[in-house]
């Protein structure tokens, strides 16, 4: 599911929440003026109908729209509308410019690590994912760089 997807369902379900509280509170208020249930009833069922937000979802792509429009006007141009909201949500973006364009093969030029590990413990543990022992092998175009690169040591 999609960040816009997961934002648009949690917007919509904090909303009927917040409408089925106001509909019991208009349905206590009603009982408690002793309205009868043949007024009261159509009140209510209006009112659920009402928190039903069908224009929520096209609000969401026309904002998706509007964004995209801004990028192109950039020079960037989104090829889904939810590449958009995809990119608003990155926190990292690994990108490699360094040789993949010039000598056509991916290398490693560093690593930024977390507060708590170094890069040569970083670079390390990726080698080991890349090895062929792995349980899981990186891809082929992938580990290569970190074989090339060959870490002194790895902290544990």
């Amino acid at each position: 599911m999609s960040t816009q997807q997961t934002a648009v369902l949690r917007i919509i379900r904090n909303l009927a929440v917040f409408n089925c509280l106001i509909i019991v509170a208009m349905g206590v208020y009603a009982w408690h003026h002793a309205m009868p249930s043949s007024e009261m009833i159509p009140l209510l069922l209006t009112a659920v109908l009402a928190i039903i937000p069908v224009a929520l979802p096209a609000t969401f792509t026309l904002a998706a729209a509007i964004g995209a429009r801004a990028l192109a006007k950039q020079g960037v141009l989104p090829t889904r509308l939810s590449a958009v909201d995809e990119a608003a949500s990155i926190d990292v973006l690994c990108s490699d410019k360094t040789g993949t364009l010039t000598r056509n093969e991916l290398t490693v030029t560093s690593a930024r690590p977390l507060p708590g590990f170094d890069e040569t413990h970083v670079l390390g543990m990726a080698a080991l994912a890349s090895s062929d022992g792995a349980r899981i092998p990186l891809t082929k175009p992938f580990d290569l760089p970190l074989r090339r690169r060959q870490p002194q040591a790895c902290p544990s």
